[in-house]
């Protein structure tokens, strides 16, 4: 197996495991330093209690899709040499898409959360 698959998965890896520490392990108060801090986020400590497992949640599977993504592309023959790798960019724009998708789904079920408070 070449070093840069292993690179790529390692790095998945580490990226899966970020948003599981954050599910089991949130901020409990609301700070500025870290979790996901947004203007609805901070409205409240409940609104702040649910964006934080939310956005974890969602984060994990998009990342947990990406993987499935570079698997796949690495099983087709890609190539996955980090110095000239289209599988990288497609992992780079992924993982970009991916985090606007989770603050936008997050977004809208902070709403309507506070819509039903």
């Amino acid at each position: 197996m070449e070093s840069g698959v292993i690179e790529l998965l390692l790095i998945d890896l580490i990226l899966m495991l970020l948003p599981v520490v954050f599910y089991f392990f949130p901020p409990k108060k609301m700070n500025s330093l870290y979790g996901y801090r947004t203007l609805k986020s901070f409205k409240d400590q409940r609104s702040w209690d649910f964006a934080q497992r939310y956005s974890a949640k969602r984060l994990l599977q998009i990342s947990f899709i990406i993987m499935l993504l570079q698997i796949t592309m690495i099983l087709l023959g890609v190539d996955a040499n980090i110095e000239n790798s289209y599988l990288l960019l497609v992992t780079l724009l992924s993982y970009i898409i991916g985090l606007i998708i989770c603050v936008i789904s997050t977004e809208i079920a902070l709403k309507k959360l506070q819509e039903n408070a």
